[in-house]
């Protein structure tokens, strides 16, 4: 298991954008809309990672809630896997509660999984698994 990306939940994408730029002069850059999702993403593909600065559409989506209570900054941590429904048996079988019974259909098309931060030491984590 690697880590896959790390999403950064955030409120303005466009100055966020320029200081990751500034970082990562060589990274590419693009950008995904989930409606469904409410959010927004750029999505930053570096060597060997990638980040998602992921900006809320309205103030009923998830991201937005949580913008209100921490502000800007690490939203999860995502892991790439080979079977993410072998991977979620496995975890829920230890007591992790998973946020979802199956997985769906995330950003660039992987099938997705979050287990509930009260289980995992307050950190939000994801299993991704590619297409």
């Amino acid at each position: 298991m690697i880590i896959e990306h790390i999403g950064i939940a955030v409120q303005d994408l466009e100055p966020v954008e320029r200081f990751y730029r500034l970082l990562f002069p060589k990274a590419e850059f693009y950008k995904e809309s989930m409606p469904e999702a409410d959010m927004e993403m750029l999505i930053i593909r570096c060597e060997g990672y990638k980040i998602e600065l992921i900006k809320p559409l309205s103030d009923n989506s998830p991201i937005s809630k949580f913008l209100e209570k921490n502000g800007d900054g690490v939203h999860h941590i995502a892991f790439r896997v080979d079977d993410i429904e072998e991977t979620m048996k496995r975890v829920s079988s230890e007591g992790i509660r998973l946020l979802t019974e199956k997985p769906y259909t995330g950003a660039e098309g992987y099938q997705v999984c979050f287990m509930h931060p009260k289980d995992t030491y307050n950190v939000l984590y994801e299993f991704c698994q590619g297409i």
